[in-house]
């Protein structure tokens, strides 16, 4: 991975979001030349796709709230575009070019970060899409401070932990996307005082559904909450289906809580 090189970005920003700090307005698309080295970023309200290379090697990310904080979520086509063949090579050079495609995003929307103490502790998560299960992956890659850089980095140690680079889906980042979702029903169901603990659920399904354009993937994760019973008492289960995709994340479904003895 090359050094970021603040002279060598080039930002343009649609002038609807000069004078709007609408976070979840704002999308980024990344894109680079290779002969010069230069990166080019567009802040628009919208995916700039008529940016897109005809190698797909863009990256891309948006905002999305979920109860009052941010994730910025970024992602990847791994596929490219009739380079299937390919596919190994294209992830490893995403792996190692993506530490400075984030930092060149944050540098380029600083403004925003710097002015929001707490959204620079946004959680970034990187969708890995691509057609073959070995490299569709979704990945939490630390959070928007490890990626500040120079005199605005906030840490300036961060490395991507070895566990999260070989992480696949269902390993713990699943879980940080959905706990709130998860919580909510379940106080819902068992009342104002449930507490969701991540250790009593485990991931029944994940299903990818067909990528757009964009590369946007989506995904089905059907869910198994149990809340611990005290002493003797019956351990109650609970099926969720969520639909996870550039939109957010949607509940699908959620099956009426059924008692088992744990």
């Amino acid at each position: 991975m090359k050094e970021f090189m603040k002279e060598k970005l080039n930002i343009e920003v649609n002038d609807l979001l000069l004078e709007n700090a609408n976070i979840q307005n704002r999308f980024y698309t990344l894109t680079h030349s290779d002969e010069t080295g230069e990166l080019f970023l567009f802040i628009d309200t919208k995916y700039r796709e008529d940016k897109f290379s005809k190698h797909r090697d863009e990256v891309i990310s948006c905002w999305k709230e979920i109860d009052n904080k941010y994730i910025l979520e970024v992602y990847l086509c791994i596929d490219g575009q009739d380079n299937i063949g390919d596919i190994e090579k294209r992830d490893i050079i995403f792996r190692k070019e993506l530490p400075l495609a984030l930092e060149a995003i944050v540098y380029g929307d600083k403004g925003i970060f710097l002015g929001n103490k707490s959204l620079i502790d946004s959680p970034i998560i990187v969708y890995f899409n691509s057609s073959n299960p070995k490299y569709n992956k979704i990945e939490r890659w630390g959070q928007v401070s490890d990626y500040l850089i120079k005199k605005d980095r906030v840490q300036n140690n961060f490395k991507v932990p070895q566990n999260i680079i070989n992480s696949r889906l269902k390993d713990g980042v699943i879980f940080t996307l959905l706990s709130t979702y998860i919580e909510k029903e379940m106080k819902k169901i068992y009342g104002s005082k449930y507490v969701y603990c991540p250790n009593f659920s485990d991931i029944i399904m994940i299903r990818p559904l067909s990528a757009p354009l964009a590369c946007k993937g989506k995904y089905i994760v059907v869910v198994r909450v149990k809340s611990a019973g005290i002493n003797k008492n019956p351990v109650n289960e609970t099926i969720m289906e969520f639909l996870i995709s550039t939109d957010g994340v949607k509940i699908q479904s959620v099956k009426n809580p059924r008692k088992y003895m744990g």
